[in-house]
């Protein structure tokens, strides 16, 4: 007899609802709900208002599904058409059966892997430029997206994303946009961690893939090996009767390269790629940054249409008319069509990487798309507040680390965010008060002061007031460029909120078997050492009826007439304590020592 599946209940929930509303949908207390919500690196107040997101996470660990709550039933047949339009919008990957007229278009390509594997140094060879001197570190942390010509003179668009763990939804969203996938592989390493990542990610998006074993010029190597391991992860090299084409090539050298373009170049004509010229512009944002003196600068890639200077463009969260544009080698352009990647100015709100954008006709008709998802935005931002919940610390024993994430593009936030998730523990409360770009001036530091958080910055420098500002209230600010010494600083940001490791282990045990009173401020314990052994200037506790009555040190020790250092078990001595003469007979001393060991998470 084969036994049913378990049914999970569903439970509908609104784009936003409060602590108290959720937990009473649920038929349980909102403190359960806040404790839940704490094990996911957030605080809550019974009265704060969390997004549809946030509750599908606790309700699922509370095992129950989510399903969000249409709010829209009563609008009439032209909003619903709306929401038809924007539902398409969203996704990622972009349909030429939408266009009548579509016509063929350059590929667009992304090179996946793992970290110091070669790949930046790859677009470095096939751009001819010298991008991997640019990075810190000599690692890309941000996806970038460049043009390059195909050995047939054709151009092909390449998106390059990091390969540290910490950037796994970058390399996600790289995989989801792209026509061809190119996964390198150094032939030094073999398939790491990020390499088999990168693969599933290529693997469900449904994308043609080409595995490129990089570093091919160095000694003793064994190209055979990695093809054994990509066969272990169930990929089939072509020449062991399976689909996946994989290359030798070395980005130092250039060997293999071209032939690499050309496969690439073959594979993307087999798609038939398409897209019209003729239609208004949509695509996706990549990156987005603020600039000092020209705003906001957006990184994106056209997938359909033609996008002109002076456009009005709408994202999830921003729009803006378009007050310029500059193409992947710095140069100012009107206008770009399908597949290109380029750089825009004019967004009024910095948006989120991985957003769709589209043209309208009308700065009215953009206001309309994006004030919704930003007014809802701003109501959590402002419901955001840091709490004490006394009676939840003392039953848990947590403590908390606030943070204020500052970086250079909205892209880098997600990854710091990413890292911070890693670190979390039974032991501690991790939570983002806010994370914004731009450098960390006076507002960042007066709101780290009040809430008693560290502030952190990602290529994000302090302006001169916020350092002023944050000596005078003690605020921390520590800035990086790598995200390794990003991760040390948290760790240990979390090292000094925990407390170093303390150790108490017990050296000896004494009964007090006599008083010997001196005068009425002086009185010595006549005592039996009955394990260990205890010595002058020992740490001591009182035991009396089982139950610790004080602590004290050892003052002096007497055996006979003498004073000694130290007595051993088995031994009766006299024992004199610091600031305690309220013995009585029968009472245990416990000489212990305490030692503290820095906290290493």
């Amino acid at each position: 007899m084969v036994e049913s599946d378990e049914v999970v209940q569903e439970i509908s929930i609104p784009e936003l609802i409060t602590v108290k509303e959720l937990a009473e949908s649920l038929n349980v207390s909102a403190i359960e709900i806040i404790k839940e919500l704490m094990k996911n690196g957030v605080m809550a107040t019974i009265n704060q208002v969390i997004d549809f997101d946030t509750a599908a996470i606790i309700v699922a660990d509370l095992g129950y599904n989510a399903i969000e709550k249409n709010n829209n039933a009563s609008q009439d047949n032209s909003d619903k058409e709306d929401n038809n339009q924007d539902q398409k919008f969203l996704s990622l990957r972009y349909d030429s059966r939408q266009s009548t007229d579509a016509i063929s278009r350059n590929p667009v390509i992304t090179v996946l892997g793992h970290v110091d594997h070669g790949k930046t140094t790859l677009l470095d060879r096939i751009r001819k430029s010298n991008l991997v001197d640019n990075e810190a570190g000599n690692i890309t942390q941000n996806i970038a997206a460049y043009q390059a010509m195909s050995p047939d003179g054709r151009s092909m668009t390449f998106i390059d994303t990091p390969g540290h763990a910490a950037f796994t939804k970058m390399r996600m969203r790289g995989a989801q946009i792209t026509d061809v996938a190119i996964i390198v592989i150094a032939a030094d390493d073999g398939v790491m961690p990020q390499t088999k990542e990168a693969i599933e990610y290529v693997k469900s998006a449904s994308i043609p893939m080409i595995a490129a074993i990089n570093k091919t010029d160095l000694k003793d190597i064994s190209v055979d090996r990695i093809k054994q391991q990509l066969m272990e992860i169930g990929l089939t090299p072509e020449e062991y009767g399976g689909d996946l084409v994989v290359l030798n090539i070395s980005a130092t050298t250039g060997a293999g390269v071209d032939e690499l373009l050309e496969t690439t170049q073959l594979i993307a004509d087999l798609q038939e790629l398409k897209a019209s010229i003729n239609d208004p512009a949509e695509g996706i944002i990549l990156e987005a940054k603020m600039h000092k003196n020209q705003g906001i600068l957006t990184t994106l890639i056209v997938q359909n249409g033609t996008l002109n200077q002076g456009d009005i463009i709408v994202t999830d969260s921003s729009f803006g008319k378009i007050k310029s544009m500059t193409n992947d080698s710095g140069k100012k352009i009107n206008s770009a069509g399908p597949s290109t990647p380029l750089i825009i100015s004019g967004l009024s709100v910095i948006p989120q990487s991985g957003e769709k954008f589209k043209i309208v006709t009308s700065e009215k008709e953009a206001k309309k798309i994006s004030n919704k998802v930003q007014r809802n935005k701003e109501t959590v931002k402002k419901s955001s507040i840091i709490i004490e919940n006394k009676s939840l610390d003392e039953e848990e024993n947590i403590k908390y680390l606030n943070l204020i994430i500052k970086s250079d593009t909205q892209g880098s936030i997600e990854p710091i965010i990413n890292t911070i998730e890693t670190l979390k523990n039974d032991s501690i409360a991790i939570n983002i008060i806010d994370s914004s770009i731009g450098s960390i001036n006076e507002a960042d530091v007066s709101l780290a002061s009040i809430s008693k958080s560290a502030i952190l910055g990602f290529n994000s420098k302090a302006e001169i007031g916020a350092q002023k500002l944050a000596e005078k209230e003690s605020v921390v600010i520590n800035s990086f460029d790598i995200i390794y010494d990003l991760r040390e600083s948290i760790e240990q940001l979390i090292n000094d909120t925990l407390g170093p490791i303390i150790t108490i282990t017990e050296i000896g045990k004494v009964e007090v078997r006599k008083l010997f009173i001196k005068d009425k401020t002086e009185t010595i314990a006549g005592s039996y050492v009955s394990d260990g052994k205890i010595s002058r200037g020992d740490k001591v506790k009182i035991i009396r009826d089982e139950l610790e009555i004080t602590t004290s040190i050892i003052e002096s020790i007497r055996r006979e007439s003498d004073e000694v250092n130290e007595v051993n078990a088995g031994i009766e001595c006299g024992v004199k304590l610091t600031n305690f003469n309220n013995f009585e007979e029968n009472d245990l001393i416990i000489a212990y020592t305490i030692r503290e060991e820095k906290r290493q998470i």
